[in-house]
């Protein structure tokens, strides 16, 4: 049987999985990609360094 802190820990776990997995999602979905893209300092937006622009 588990006691509060163990049922914490493990919906702490849950929720924060949840989390990474919604901002990795939002990296590949367009409106928050080009939110993203704009913060990109022109100087390190070269042809060789990957872009937000090929997902």
């Amino acid at each position: 049987m588990m006691d509060a802190v163990q049922i914490a820990q493990w919906v702490l776990r849950i929720a924060l999985a949840l989390a990474f997995i919604a901002m990795g999602v939002s990296h590949f979905v367009a409106a928050p990609a080009r939110t993203m893209r704009a913060m990109i300092p022109p100087v390190l937006r070269q042809p060789w360094i990957p872009s937000p622009l090929l997902s």
